[in-house]
């Protein structure tokens, strides 16, 4: 089987559709694999793909000067940037990978022509975009209504939900973020996360390592 309808079956993106779906993908999905820090896309690169996150995680990062704003982390099987933007603009953010990821991507005229010739696809790649806003919507409710420590609560919750791996602790979240990366994502401040880190350590809800932060399981 291509590596590219691995993937996207993986993922369910073709659950239900006809065979005929994948063979047509599978001749123009191309399959990339990214390092740590490594760029996906820059910002203001021309938005020629559609971007597909299949691995791993990636970040979505807006850049004024030197100044680096931190949007979105994405998890697999969502899109990365806006698969229906105006492909006459270029990317409005930069998307890097946070840590080792692979990613699915398709030029924008081949996706196109699948489209038209299977409808079913089409309606299934809308209901997959409602799918990712709904659950971005409840991420963004649920930061905008907490104090910083139960902020990074539900950030970590919704990490360790995608990525925990189980540990005699609880869910260690294999991703290193820093301080910095944190405030960016709850939209605070890397001081303020230090003191809601501590907070939580001393709620015994999180253990800190050199590496990884473990979301505890309750008593």
């Amino acid at each position: 089987m291509p590596w590219s309808t691995y993937y996207l079956r993986n993922l369910g993106l073709l659950d239900g559709l006809p065979d005929a779906v994948g063979r047509a993908l599978e001749q123009h999905v191309r399959v990339q694999a990214f390092t740590r820090r490594q760029v996906v896309f820059a910002q203001g690169a021309p938005a020629e793909a559609v971007y597909l996150l299949a691995e791993g995680m990636v970040e979505l990062v807006r850049r004024e000067g030197t100044r680096e704003t931190i949007l979105l982390v994405l998890t697999p099987g969502d899109f990365i940037g806006e698969p229906l933007e105006d492909p006459s603009q270029g990317h409005p953010v930069q998307a890097r990978a946070l840590e080792a990821s692979i990613v699915c991507s398709i030029a924008r005229p081949e996706l196109e022509a699948i489209l038209l010739a299977h409808p079913a696809l089409a309606w299934r790649l809308l209901t997959w975009l409602s799918r990712n806003t709904s659950q971005a919507y409840t991420r963004i409710h649920a930061l905008a209504s907490c104090e910083v420590p139960e902020k990074l609560l539900g950030l970590l919750r919704h990490l360790a939900d995608r990525h925990g791996v189980p540990t005699q602790e609880g869910l260690e979240i294999p991703v290193r973020l820093t301080q910095h990366e944190l405030a960016a994502l709850i939209g605070s401040c890397r001081e303020a996360v230090s003191r809601g880190l501590k907070a939580l350590r001393a709620r015994g809800l999180i253990s800190v390592n050199s590496r990884y932060i473990t979301l505890r399981q309750p008593a």
